[in-house]
């Protein structure tokens, strides 16, 4: 009896989450270890026999040349004395009729291209497998040039014996490594657990405590985490705010588009008065609309979801693009926009199309924001590894204590709100350039304001990503 109650922990011992861990990290990394290997052996039997086809090729092109400049008995004696070297290669130079004139290679199954030849076997020597190249010699006959592909069966051979013992060992430390890891594990899943349902149950403040005992790993995965839920509740806390900002900013609209709607209720209009105050209304709902779809893109943008369709971008041409679009309509408003020193090289990885809706919002907003005659200049840099778009003006600028706050949404120095926008315009443009790994900067132009839209100069060349010039 003492034999079966003993056995019972050991059975439950195998059930425990803590076995499964183990067995599966086991098995994982044994066929991690396996894949890899099947890998190893098609990639290096690959480049093996990519090696001996070009130096089969090499020497068959090289004896082919020779016979067209000299012809068929030179070759011949060339072939016989290359076929008697420490290293030979394995030939055949037979004439039109099939008669061998050098070199004991067997004659392939077919005379064009490449092939397989196998050699029998001798008294000494085993059966050979040959890789032959077969290259025609005008209407004389035909070159055989073949190669020995008994290496490269020996180092197949060589590479499984080798993986093969790999695996054993992974499997057996695995298994060790495996049981002690799941032991550490788990010890921190219930940490993790008590704490996520604590963030359930509403309180976000809550983080997971760093993993202990100087493990990295956990302490990694517990700050990422955190990070993670700091995210969260920043997201909630701007989702307050943005919903605090849509009340504040659209009231006013939506009360005036109200009033005119009232007002030709109220009343009654002749039919200029009526077309006057139905064409205001609809100025103040596309005005609303025009909101709510930036607040839409700014969404979308923060999203991240348009990493995936990165291309080349040459920032200068953007700039060009914009500039070209804007002078005209900057012209009639008594401004100039020109464009500045534009560096070449100024090339990142990003959405050609996002890029220049920011460019856009920051010359409109240098252009609403500056008097007449002001001057707005775009221009690009290179700088280390940044490359920067550059917008300067020399209006009356934004004072260094709002600098960073006139990038949040519905934030406006002309707090009145009669002039033209949303507030949301440096908003998108600052949500574009994180997206692109960069960020925005307002320094004093002294006078004027100077933005810089800087970004990481992470662009690998034509094969990381197409262009989009």
């Amino acid at each position: 009896m003492a034999r079966v109650t003993s056995s019972v922990p050991r059975l439950k011992a195998f059930q425990t989450t803590r076995f499964r861990l183990a067995a599966l990290y086991t098995l994982l990394f044994a066929g991690s270890v396996a894949v890899i290997g099947v890998v190893v052996f098609l990639s290096a039997h690959q480049v093996l026999e990519d090696q001996f086809r070009d130096r089969v090729r090499t020497e068959a092109q090289e004896l082919s040349a020779t016979y067209a400049r000299r012809g068929l008995g030179e070759i011949t004696q060339l072939v016989e004395i290359r076929s008697r070297g420490p290293a030979a290669l394995d030939y055949r130079l037979e004439n039109a009729k099939g008669e061998v004139l050098a070199g004991d290679l067997p004659r392939p199954d077919r005379l064009a291209g490449w092939s397989r030849i196998t050699e029998p076997a001798h008294e000494d020597d085993p059966a050979e497998s040959i890789l032959a190249l077969t290259l025609p010699l005008g209407s004389e006959g035909y070159l055989i040039v073949g190669d020995d592909l008994s290496r490269i069966e020996e180092a197949d051979e060589a590479i499984l014996r080798a993986f093969a013992g790999a695996v054993l060992v992974v499997f057996v430390l695995g298994a060790l490594g495996g049981w002690a890891l799941s032991r550490s594990f788990l010890k921190h899943v219930d940490t993790i657990t008590r704490t996520a349902e604590a963030i359930i149950d509403g309180d976000l403040s809550r983080r997971i405590p760093p993993g202990q005992g100087g493990d990295r790993d956990l302490h990694h995965l517990a700050t990422t985490l955190n990070r993670m839920l700091d995210r969260i509740q920043g997201l909630m806390a701007s989702l307050r705010q943005v919903s605090d900002d849509i009340a504040h900013d659209l009231r006013t609209p939506l009360t005036r588009l109200r009033q005119r709607l009232e007002a030709l209720l109220a009343e009654p209009q002749d039919g200029d008065s009526y077309h006057r105050g139905v064409a205001a209304a609809v100025a103040d709902a596309d005005a609303i609309l025009e909101t709510f779809s930036a607040l839409l893109r700014i969404a979308q943008v923060e999203a991240g979801s348009r990493r995936a369709g990165f291309r080349e971008v040459d920032l200068a041409d953007v700039a060009l693009t914009v500039v070209e679009a804007f002078a005209p309509s900057a012209e009639e408003g008594g401004r100039r926009l020109v464009s500045g020193a534009l560096a070449p090289g100024a090339v990142i990885s990003g959405d050609r199309e996002l890029l220049t809706q920011m460019l856009v919002n920051l010359v409109e907003n240098a252009l609403r924001h500056t008097p007449a005659p002001s001057a707005v200049e775009v221009s690009t840099a290179t700088i280390k590894d940044e490359r920067l778009i550059v917008v300067t003006d020399n209006g009356p600028g934004v004072p260094a204590d709002l600098r960073v706050r006139v990038l949040q949404r519905f934030v406006r120095l002309e707090t009145s709100r009669t002039t033209p926008g949303s507030g949301l315009g440096l908003s998108l443009a600052s949500a574009v350039a994180k997206l692109h790994g960069g960020r925005l900067e307002l320094d004093d132009a002294r006078p004027g304001l100077i933005v810089r839209a800087r970004f990481p100069a992470a662009w690998a060349g034509p094969s990381g990503a197409r262009s989009e010039r």
